[in-house]
């Protein structure tokens, strides 16, 4: 099955002013992916606490990541003010080709007049190697990629979450669709670049093979395709 790692957020505090900032820019910067996992990854170790929200397959050697971080900065009078930062990055398995980088600047709520500051930006892409990225993936799913589905954190995979036991959205409307046998939807879902998405499809054809449906080859190659990523 997809592997891959979802988190609902990520700390990342340590002690001297700006270091955060400057090690993950720099490691950006050098458009280094093993450099840049090993840094998230090692974070703890010194003393440092790191994680993902994504880090994913997408579509053979190309991946998506997306890293939160937050930074406190120490202030005079035991205050502080937060930087977090959110990463998005795509890479090859040793190259990032793309990563955008938003800055937000809270203060210590015990400051008066303290409030957030409007977000920045730091970005890049290699357009060579984004359009390759976009070839690879046409050639496999037979589609354009939708750039919509890079990224996307708000779609939860699975059934009866949550204190209420309801089903999250997409699997409300999974069943509304297998009820319509809506393959273009499904269809639509098993093609996108977003790995929720693609688990719910798999699960509608799973539930339309039990009605007497006969997946076409290419449904079936897809399926197994995603299934061992």
């Amino acid at each position: 099955m997809k592997q891959f790692i979802l988190c609902i957020s990520l700390l990342l505090a340590i002690q001297v002013n700006g270091q955060a900032q400057q090690s993950v820019i720099s490691l950006l910067q050098k458009k280094d992916f093993p450099s840049f996992k090993l840094y998230i990854d090692s974070a703890f170790k010194k003393g440092i606490q790191a994680s993902w929200v994504i880090n994913r397959d997408i579509v053979s050697e190309y991946q998506e990541a997306v890293v939160e971080v937050a930074e406190k900065e120490p202030l005079k009078k035991k205050n502080y003010r937060t930087h977090h930062y959110t990463i998005n990055l795509l890479a090859t398995r040793t190259d990032i080709f793309y990563y955008k980088l938003t800055e937000r600047i809270d203060t210590d709520d015990d400051i008066p007049g303290s409030m957030a500051t409007d977000e920045t930006t730091n970005h890049f892409i290699d357009e060579a190697k984004y359009t390759m990225f976009e070839k690879t993936f046409k050639d496999v799913y037979g589609v354009a990629l939708d750039r919509r589905d890079i990224f996307l954190t708000s779609i939860v995979y699975g059934s009866s979450c949550g204190i209420a036991g309801e089903d999250p959205a997409y699997m409300q409307r999974l069943s509304t669709l297998i009820v319509e046998k809506n393959l273009t939807t499904i269809r639509s879902w098993l093609k996108s670049a977003n790995t929720e998405k693609q688990l719910y499809a798999i699960a509608g054809y799973k539930a339309l093979a039990k009605q007497n449906y006969h997946l076409t080859n290419e449904e079936n190659n897809l399926i197994k395709l995603i299934s061992n990523i």
